[in-house]
C-alpha cells in the first residue's frame, strides 16, 4: 500500500526506501556465495544502522527514560565477563540453564547466583558482552589448554542454543548486525595465557575456533610475560620475553584484540611498544583513584592515546576503592563506577574509555549493579553528571571498542599473507629483555621451552 502511494506521488525516493525495508529482513536467508553473501549483508546492517541513527533521540528531561532510549540506539558493550565459568561450575556446562531468570550471586561468592543469564541481558538492553575463557593459573602444569577448550565450546553451544537471543560475533559487523535484529553479540576471549600452552599453534587454533580477544595474563606470570599480581616477580619490574612479542605479533596477524588486563606495568609498556594495533584493559580501572595492582597508572595512560587504545572500567569494588576492611563488601555504588570513568576521560580523552563489567567474574560489585540487568543505571548516572552528550555516551558504551576492533581488524588484513610466525624463539629467553627464567609454576618440556 506504501509502496504504491510512493509511486502515485511521483515521490520515488520513498518507494526504493520501501522496497529495501521490505527487502533487507530476508537477506540474512539468501544464500549468497563468498564476496556476495557479504556484500549483502554490509548493505543490510549499513542501511539499517544509517536509517536507525539519522534520527535523534527524542527529547526528555527523565535520565532513565533517556538511558534506556540511548542503549536502544547504540550497542551497549560489555567488554569482560565470565560467563563459561559460571556455566562449567554452577551448571555443569547445562547451556539451557541461560534461559531461566536466575538469582542474582551472592555478595562474597562465586558460585551462588549468577550476574548474567538471558533475562539480564534482555532487561540490561546489553548490546554486545565478552564471554571469557577464564583459565586459572594454578592449571598451567595440568589442563590449562583443555579447560580453555572447553570454555570456548560451551559458550559456541549456548549461543546456538539461544538464537533468537545471542548471535557469535567474529567481527565487529556482526555486533552492529547482530544489534539492529534484536540479538546480544557475544564476543569469545580467552582470559590467562596459560590456555596457549606456550605455544603459537594453540593460538591460531582458538582464532578459527572463534576467539577475538586474549588476556595474556592472569594472577600469575607466564613464562613469556609477567603480571602485576604475582610473586616472586615485583610488579613493574619485569615484562615481555622475545616470545611474548611473538604472541603479541600473532594476535597482531590474527586479528585477535589484545587485551592487558592483569599484566604488569612494564608487560603493559612492552607490549604497546611491540604491538602495531591498539590494545585494551578490558576491566581495569584508574590507579590513581584507587592504588591497587590490577589498575592502571598514569604513565601508561600517557600511552594510551597514542597507541589508539582505550582503558574500560570495571566493577569489583576493591578496583574501585580500596576495601575499607578485610573482606568488606557493599561499599561502593554507581557514583564510585562514575568517578573512574570521569578521571579517565580528563587524562586519554572521550574516544579511549570504555566498560568491561568481570562480572561472573567477582565476588563483590557496587550497589545498584548487581546484575547485568541493571547496567542503564550507569549510563543514566553518566547523563546526570551533566558532562557528557549522546554522542560520547555512544562512544564510551560501545562505540570505542567497536573503532578498536576494526581497526585491530584492519591491521589484520594489511598483514596479507605474509608468513606465520613460528616456535623459534625459546620461551624461557630473556634476550633484550630484564626477565629472568622462573624456578617454579612450568615444570613440563615443550615447543623450545627449558
Amino acid at each position: 500500500r506504501h509502496l504504491i502511494a510512493g509511486l502515485r506521488s511521483g515521490k520515488m525516493w520513498k518507494a526504493a526506501v520501501i522496497v529495501l525495508l521490505a527487502v533487507v529482513p530476508f537477506v540474512p536467508s539468501l544464500e549468497f556465495a563468498g564476496r556476495t553473501e557479504k556484500l549483502w549483508s554490509e548493505v543490510q546492517w549499513r542501511t539499517t544502522r544509517q536509517l536507525a541513527t539519522s534520527f535523534p533521540v527524542p527529547e526528555t528531561t527523565d535520565p532513565e527514560k533517556r538511558a534506556r532510549l540511548l542503549m536502544s540506539k547504540f550497542p551497549f558493550v560489555d567488554a569482560h565477563s565470565d560467563v563459561p565459568m559460571q556455566l562449567r561450575l554452577q551448571f555443569n556446562g547445562n547451556v539451557h540453564k541461560m534461559a531461566e531468570n536466575g538469582p542474582v550471586k551472592t555478595q562474597g561468592t562465586y558460585i551462588d547466583g549468577v550476574h548474567v543469564d538471558l533475562h539480564k541481558l534482555k532487561e540490561g538492553r546489553m548490546g554486545m558482552q565478552v564471554w571469557a575463557a577464564w583459565v586459572p593459573p594454578e592449571t598451567a602444569d595440568l589442563d590449562a589448554v583443555s579447560l580453555g577448550m572447553q570454555q570456548v565450546e560451551i559458550t559456541r553451544a549456548a549461543i546456538e542454543a539461544h538464537p533468537s537471543v545471542l548471535h557469535l560475533a567474529l567481527t565487529a559487523h556482526d555486533v552492529d548486525a547482530a544489534f539492529y535484529q534484536g540479538k546480544v553479540g557475544i564476543m569469545v576471549g580467552v582470559e590467562g595465557g596459560y590456555a596457549i600452552g606456550n605455544n603459537l599453534e594453540l593460538l591460531r587454533v582458538y582464532y578459527r575456533l572463534g576467539v577475538r580477544i586474549f588476556t595474556l595474563t592472569h594472577s600469575k606470570s607466564l613464562p613469556w610475560a609477567s603480571a602485576c599480581t604475582d610473586s616472586p616477580w615485583t610488579p613493574g619490574v619485569a615484562g615481555m620475553t622475545p616470545f611474548g612479542r611473538r604472541v603479541v605479533a600473532e594476535c597482531n596477524r590474527l586479528g585477535i584484540v589484545i587485551d592487558l588486563s592483569h599484566a604488569s606495568v612494564a608487560s603493559m609498556h612492552d607490549t604497546l611498544s611491540a604491538s602495531k594495533a591498539p590494545v585494551v584493559w578490558s576491566h581495569s580501572n584508574a590507579m590513581a583513584l584507587c592504588n591497587d595492582a590490577r589498575n592502571v597508572p598514569d604513565d601508561i595512560l600517557a600511552r594510551v592515546r597514542d597507541n589508539g587504545g582505550m582503558v574500560m572500567v570495571t566493577l569489583p569494588e576493591r578496583f574501585l576503592v580500596l576495601a575499607p576492611s578485610v573482606g568488606a563488601m557493599n561499599y561502593t555504588t554507581v557514583d564510585d563506577v562514575v568517578r573512574h570513568i570521569n578521571y579517565l576521560v580528563e587524562q586519554v580523552g572521550v574516544d579511549y574509555v570504555g566498560f568491561g563489567s568481570d562480572y561472573d567474574g567477582c565476588t563483590s560489585v557496587p550497589h545498584g549493579l548487581d546484575h547485568a540487568g541493571l547496567l542503564p543505571n550507569l549510563v543514566t548516572a553518566l547523563i546526570r553528571t551533566g558532562r557528557y552528550t549522546d554522542a560520547d555516551l555512544a562512544k564510551i558504551t560501545g562505540g570505542n571498542f567497536l573503532r578498536v576492533w576494526r581497526e585491530v581488524e584492519r591491521i589484520s588484513q594489511s598483514w596479507g599473507t605474509a608468513p606465520v610466525f613460528g616456535n623459534d624463539v625459546s620461551v624461557y629467553s630473556s634476550a633484550d629483555s630484564n626477565m629472568e627464567a622462573p624456578a617454579c609454576h612450568y615444570q613440563w618440556q615443550s615447543n623450545g621451552m627449558k
